[in-house]
This record gives C-alpha cells, sequence and structure tokens, in this order.
C-alpha cells in the first residue's frame, strides 16, 4: 500500500495500469496511516497486487511509481533530506539507489525504458566484478 494526502488513487493507479508493467497490478484505496508523518491524515493511493512473481520487477516498479507521482504532484513530492543513517549531505534516496542518476532521471521524467537499460548496464557490470569474490 502507498499513498499521500495529495494524491488521486484512482487517477494514478489507472496511469500505473496504463504502462503494463509486468506482472503487477494497482488498484486505488484510502487509508488513514497510524504513524509516521501522513499520521491522522486520510490518503489515497494504490494497492499492489503482484499477479505473476516471474514477471514482475520490483525495482521498476517504484521507479515507475515514483515517476508518475512526481509528474502528477511536482508542487508536493518531495524526496526526505538530509540526514539519514550516518550521511548529513546525500540525499537518502541516492544512497539507497547507489548513485544520483537515478533521481534524477525520475525528475526529468526519462523514458522509463533507458532507465531500465542503464540499470541493466550497471548490474551487469557489477555481476562481473563480483564473480571473482564468489566463493561458491
Amino acid at each position: 500500500i502507498f499513498g499521500a494526502p495529495f494524491i488521486n488513487g484512482r487517477q494514478l493507479c489507472d496511469q500505473l495500469n496504463r504502462l503494463h508493467l509486468p506482472g503487477v497490478y494497482f488498484r486505488p484505496v484510502q487509508f488513514e496511516p497510524t504513524f509516521q508523518k501522513f499520521q491522522g491524515s486520510a490518503c489515497q493511493g494504490g494497492f499492489l497486487h503482484v499477479t505473476e512473481q516471474k514477471r514482475f520487477q520490483p525495482f521498476l516498479t517504484a521507479v515507475a511509481l515514483l515517476q508518475e507521482i512526481i509528474r502528477n504532484y511536482p508542487h508536493d513530492f518531495r524526496w526526505k533530506k538530509p540526514p539519514y543513517e550516518y550521511e548529513y549531505h546525500k540525499l537518502p534516496i541516492d544512497i539507497l539507489a547507489g548513485n544520483g542518476w537515478l533521481r534524477e532521471a525520475m525528475e526529468n521524467l526519462a523514458p522509463l525504458a533507458d532507465i531500465k537499460r542503464r540499470m541493466h548496464q550497471e548490474t551487469g557490470a557489477f555481476k562481473n566484478i563480483r564473480r571473482r569474490y564468489l566463493l561458491y
């Protein structure tokens, strides 16, 4: 479940479903969080149903979801500001993604296919590097 007070859940889920992301379907929901930043506020958003586990791409789905929220709610959406854990200067999303290009691509509404291509290039390069460290 995801959402915020500024989101129109039905509209957002319709847009996400039109992307035909593999192995997932979005259903609109309303809820009231009992903790954290939207505690006590009525929120709309979506419920993410994994329909085909083998085809589902969770990271790409999260990127598409964030991009649609940025596209539809540019004045409401904000990345969490530092500090985050041990880091006081970098944005938490950049730490979690391991880079800054992904955030910039999402903010600039880069085509999802371009983001996916770059992700595969970088993970492919990492797989080659890690190969010599695998013990089994």
